[in-house]
């Protein structure tokens, strides 16, 4: 590869890591919805198609009393909201967003999924090699 071309690859990388990190910084709205009490849990599945490999999600609901494996609350159905935390972010980052969505009525699944480094460490190792001839 010319060294024009690996220099713009390298830019754009830094261009979305910069992009991950206002995304990181936005505010979480602070009013509350109709709902008093969320509930929280931690469940994993299993993905046979995947070698069975292990993903963990967070659950975000309206409850009948605060905290963790409360119960959630009953006398309504309730939407749900499955949110993706994005590129290099971890799903915990978002807590007070998926309180936001449950206090309004939503059960909300937040997965952990691959969080992309993986392309990036290449693309930056063959970046190292080609100018460093490592």
């Amino acid at each position: 590869m010319s060294t024009r071309i690996l220099t713009a690859i390298f830019f754009v990388i830094l261009h979305l890591l910069s992009v991950t990190s206002n995304i990181n910084s936005q505010t979480v709205p602070s009013d509350p919805g109709y709902i008093q009490f969320v509930g929280n849990r931690s469940i994993t599945f299993v993905d046979p198609s995947r070698a069975n490999r292990n993903i963990s999600c967070l659950v975000y609901y309206p409850a009948s009393s605060e905290g963790a494996n409360a119960p959630v609350l009953q006398g309504s159905t309730y939407p749900s909201l499955s949110f993706g935390h994005g590129f290099t972010l971890n799903p915990n980052l978002y807590v007070s967003l998926y309180r936001h969505f449950a206090s309004w009525g939503y059960v909300v699944i937040a997965p952990s999924t691959e969080t992309g480094f993986s392309l990036i460490t290449q693309i930056l190792r063959l970046i190292l090699h080609s100018f460093l001839r490592i």
